[in-house]
């Protein structure tokens, strides 16, 4: 049995056991993640069954995050041979004069190739 590990993720809810799953790509089984929970208990911050990724943010930098999240939950599903999202489309609503103009989204999904 494995004793020693050249990294240990503490911690295995939505982030921890992402970092351990990426991490393991490249270290492979040098890899440790400790988790003080059964599988599907209900103190995590993540436990419901959805997320959303969204691409309307207001910089274009955010719209890149969003896709590049994308992009990484494409590369586990192929790894998991499973389909784990689910596309469909969304509605932004803005009050009448809003803290962030509108056009700072537009400009943002312009900007990244995003129709809309």
């Amino acid at each position: 049995m494995k004793t020693d590990f050249e990294h240990i993720v503490i911690g295995l809810g939505g982030l921890g056991s992402a970092a351990a799953y990426w991490l393991s790509r490249r270290a492979g089984n040098e890899v440790l993640g400790l988790e003080q929970f059964e599988l599907g208990h209900i103190r995590g911050e993540s436990q419901d069954h959805s997320r959303i990724i969204r691409l309307s943010y207001h910089t274009p930098q955010y719209v890149r995050l969003a896709q590049q999240a994308y992009d990484a939950w494409g590369e586990l599903e192929q790894d998991a041979n499973e389909i784990l999202i689910v596309k469909t489309g969304g509605l932004d609503l803005w009050p009448e004069n809003p803290a962030i103009p509108m056009s700072d989204y537009t400009n943002s999904l312009q900007a990244c190739n995003i129709p809309y």
